[in-house]
């Protein structure tokens, strides 16, 4: 159970990345 949650942690921290460099190459 733990090791499925930090694989779900890590997939919205990857989305979030995601979502913070597609505004900052908008914001550019």
């Amino acid at each position: 159970m733990k090791r499925y949650a930090n694989s779900f942690f890590d997939k919205i921290t990857f989305l979030i990345s995601e979502i913070f460099d597609f505004n900052l190459i908008s914001s550019i």
